[in-house]
């Protein structure tokens, strides 16, 4: 059976997991927690065989884990840190970060009930009911419920924690990627050897008003080299048909950048 049972049961999971009365029942809660981590690993997540067959890239920094959703990631990236590094993880909505705070409560992770962008101050988060793990920035054309939250930048978080050095950041964003972007080239600019990791999904991209190529062209035009970021973390040479397959099969791909 594999995993199959994980890709039926967890889509269904999550049609409830934000059902307040649900989600107030820390049993349920945990049971909800253990079937969308293994989820995560068994079926999704390529960080957990990238830091296997590349950990120079998690090493001597700290991690960024922006939109890091119940802290599946998040707890991954204290696993392959170094000693004494930190993973500062952001998830702005209210339900996903005291997951995440459940999640970072033992662990070397500093959670952060924030939106990453490019501007600093207050905006609005578009609430998708079904599916927590696809919240995002609300722009014009964004519908539903929403929720006003707290936005700043990478670059200014940095300098208030007067944090030390940065060697990976992830972000999944849900088409806000090119924004989180825009509000870190000081750090980008500092750490010449600072890896990321992006989702690339056209579709989320276009609906916030951003062409995938204004995505890529941000960190090529910053000496970064793309690589793809397949599930078992070989990565390869970025191929621009094979990008576009994928995202046309998962809605997604998964792109590292490295100098």
């Amino acid at each position: 059976m594999g995993t199959e049972w994980l890709v039926r049961l967890v889509p269904a999971a999550y049609r409830y997991s934000g059902v307040a009365w649900l989600a107030n029942r820390p049993a349920a809660d945990r049971l909800f927690l253990a079937a969308f981590f293994a989820y995560k690993r068994w079926v999704e997540d390529p960080f957990a065989n990238l830091a296997a067959r590349r950990p120079e890239l998690f090493a001597g920094g700290d991690i960024l884990d922006v939109g890091a959703n119940a802290g599946y990631t998040a707890a991954l990236f204290a696993r392959v840190a170094s000693p004494g590094a930190r993973v500062f993880a952001f998830e702005p909505e209210p339900l996903n970060f005291r997951r995440l705070q459940r999640v970072s409560a033992s662990k070397a992770i500093v959670a952060e009930r924030l939106a990453i962008g490019a501007t600093e101050g207050t905006v609005d988060l578009a609430i998708n009911p079904t599916h927590p793990g696809d919240h995002r920035i609300a722009t014009g054309a964004t519908g539903g419920k929403r929720i006003p939250v707290p936005m700043t930048t990478i670059d200014r978080y940095l300098r208030e924690r007067q944090a030390g050095r940065v060697k990976f950041v992830k972000i999944d964003v849900q088409g806000y990627e090119l924004e989180v972007s825009r509000g870190m080239t000081e750090l980008l600019e500092r750490e010449r050897d600072v890896a990321v990791a992006f989702e690339l999904a056209p579709a989320d991209l276009r609906a916030a008003g951003v062409e995938p190529e204004a995505l890529l062209a941000f960190y090529r035009e910053r000496g970064f080299r793309l690589e793809l970021l397949p599930r078992d973390g070989a990565t390869r040479p970025y191929d621009s048909a094979e990008v576009a397959a994928r995202a046309a099969r998962r809605g997604y791909v998964d792109l590292l950048a490295t100098r």
